[in-house]
């Protein structure tokens, strides 16, 4: 490539690239059982994490078991990773790659990437409150009435409004969840969310004018 042409996509594709070979979701999709499965796998695969994270938000709020608090917390993370790194390689990176490769690109439905998008942001929801929980639990960050539905309603509140006054961050590494998970809010909510459902097929209307 000239050294006078734009290099930004190219460097960002290849960087979120390698960054989605660190996932278990790629691990796993390279097992040949699972191959066999297609798309149910990614359907599985979503629902399954959403259930493991309301899973995880009750045993946070009801063990004092050290081990258990940081493996919950350790696969928070991990987690929460892998769905932003996929989301972005969704959004602006396999197309690219694609078409890169001359290969055809097709995703298997909008209404289904929408479904999709949405159990991951309510996963994410119950990731970062379980994540709340934890720092609660360390006192990195304080909060009155940490219950599993007052975390819920805070952690929903700094996805769409990005603060929370009921989250009072008490070191820096509480002050660094809360922005991490504001910027995640940004990206899934009015980057990801808007993109595909834009893009959603329009009802035909019995409206003349709107035809």
């Amino acid at each position: 490539m000239p050294l006078r042409e734009s290099f930004i996509v190219p460097m960002w594709a290849a960087i979120f690239g390698f960054l989605a070979r660190l996932s278990l979701f790629s691990l796993a999709r390279r097992i040949p059982a699972v191959k066999k499965m297609g798309h149910a796998f990614v359907d599985a695969w979503a629902l399954g994490h959403l259930l493991l994270s309301v899973t995880a938000l009750a045993t946070a709020l009801n063990t004092e078991a050290p081990w258990l608090l940081y493996t919950i917390g350790a696969y928070a993370f991990f987690r929460v990773f892998e769905v932003v790194t996929y989301q972005i390689n969704v959004l602006l990176f396999d197309e690219y790659r694609a078409k890169m490769s001359r290969a055809e690109y097709k995703i298997r439905g909008y209404r289904r990437i929408v479904l999709l998008l949405l159990h991951n942001y309510v996963e994410m929801v119950f990731w970062f409150a379980t994540a709340h929980a934890l720092l609660i639990h360390d006192l990195d960050l304080t909060m009155d009435n940490a219950g599993a539905l007052s975390l819920l309603k805070e952690t929903v509140v700094v996805m769409v409004a990005y603060s929370s006054d009921a989250l009072r961050p008490a070191t820096t590494l509480g002050y660094a969840i809360l922005t991490i998970q504001s910027v995640i809010g940004v990206l899934l909510t009015i980057i990801v969310l808007a993109r595909f459902i834009s893009i959603l097929p329009t009802p035909d209307t019995m409206d003349d004018n709107e035809k």
